[in-house]
């Protein structure tokens, strides 16, 4: 345990240094602390004079009687944090000398990792019940098995590269910095994943899927406040996605392929980001779940997107942007607007809809001009719409209200 007093009394904490997690700290008669490198403080019990502070997690700030006016960071009260040195002989979690004071990071714990480090586990499984916090600036490689209730957070501009690891954690994934990136072998977990955009922070953002086949069935939250550009979700192959998307912002998906024309990432899931637009960006991209957002298809080629035969949306006030190939299947609906573009070095956008099916949308423009209410076949189509080329299927493209004319003999 450690007590600090006297008016004229200043303890500073280095970055490679701090108090027993299993420590009971006493501040008073005005002594202060200070952090010089360190980023957090991690006590069993604090008292501030006579007064206890309650168990939880505190800015320095939060405590002016406490800390030194100025300092940054956080202190945890009643949460043991356990720091990751890596000063033992190899890169098993379960090696105490790989932790500071030697404490292994128990049931409840936040394990703390703010260092480059490949991870390995004998035992090859992980149980972690806290808080993981990763908050680095260079790579992470991890090759372990992540198992327990707790949560994984994702801080520092570095990349978090999970590597022949399963998460298979259920407290979920909080990234709010950086790169997190998956290989084909690894896992999200069974809880939801948020990325979080903090004010301080540049919109270099990502969560990126490498791997080929990766079924996505996790609840994503993309919260924060709005910056000058959105999220990027970097899928590749044929990978699905079948949780929920709920979005505070903008935010892109992007294919890793760039010429594939067929079917390939399936988005299975509900999109929740009423205001906001998702664009999906490569090809060979399906949307079969709901969405009350605006959407963006593009592509650099000539490549498809398509609305398949599950997908039910959008909102009415909400827009469909295509440049690239776009298709809808048997029981797509999109009641909201359409807005076929031609962007530079991209080819102009096209729009195929099956024989037999009918799609109502609300309003229609051809490269930023509004096209009159109508009827849209490949075969005709009112003036200023381009037959055989800007729509290229045998169904009906139904634009805004059309009266009911009846003949009378």
């Amino acid at each position: 345990n450690v007590v600090v007093s006297g008016a004229k009394t200043l303890v500073t904490l280095g970055g490679n240094a701090n108090l027993s997690p299993d420590a009971e700290l006493r501040v008073s008669g005005g002594a202060k602390i200070a952090f010089d490198g360190a980023k957090w403080l991690s006590v069993k019990r604090l008292f501030d004079g006579s007064q206890e502070v309650a168990a939880g997690v505190y800015a320095a700030s939060d405590l002016p009687n406490v800390f030194k006016a100025g300092t940054t960071g956080k202190v945890y009260v009643g949460h043991a944090v356990c720091q990751w040195t890596g000063k033992g002989v190899s890169g098993e979690w379960s090696d105490p000398d790989n932790w500071m004071s030697g404490r292994v990071p128990q049931s409840g714990d936040i394990a703390y990792v703010a260092s480059a480090v490949t991870l390995t586990n004998r035992s090859g499984t992980v149980a972690i019940d806290g808080d993981l916090v990763v908050e680095n600036n260079a790579t992470v490689n991890w090759s372990i098995v992540l198992t327990g209730s707790g949560r994984l957070v994702k801080r520092g501009t570095g990349d978090f590269v999970v590597r022949l690891t399963k998460l298979q954690h259920a407290g979920g994934i909080r990234i709010e910095r950086g790169v997190f990136g998956l290989d084909n072998k690894s896992s999200l977990g069974t809880g939801p994943v948020w990325l979080v955009r903090t004010a301080d922070v540049k919109p270099q953002f990502s969560i990126s899927f490498a791997g080929t086949e990766l079924v996505l069935a996790n609840d994503f939250y993309i919260l924060g406040p709005k910056r000058e550009s959105g999220w990027d979700i970097n899928g590749n192959n044929d990978d699905q996605f079948n949780g929920k998307i709920t979005a505070e912002d903008d935010f892109c998906f992007n294919n890793g392929w760039s010429n594939r024309n067929y079917d390939g990432t399936t988005f299975n899931a509900e999109i929740d980001a009423p205001g906001h637009t998702v664009t999906f960006q490569g090809c060979g991209m399906v949307l079969n779940g709901k969405s009350n957002a605006s959407v963006s298809f593009v592509s650099a080629n000539d490549w498809n997107f398509t609305l398949g035969e599950k997908f039910d949306g959008t909102a009415p006030d909400a827009t469909l942007t295509t440049v690239a190939k776009t298709f809808f299947k048997n029981g797509a609906k999109w009641p909201g607007h359409v807005d076929v573009q031609t962007a530079s070095g991209k080819t102009p956008g096209t729009i195929s809809i099956p024989a037999k099916a009918r799609i109502k949308v609300a309003s229609l423009k051809i490269g930023g001009v509004a096209q009159p209410d109508g009827y849209y076949r490949k075969a005709s189509a009112p003036a200023g719409a381009t037959p055989g080329s800007t729509f290229v299927g045998d169904g009906v493209l139904k634009v805004g209200t059309i009266g009911v004319v009846i003949f009378v003999r």
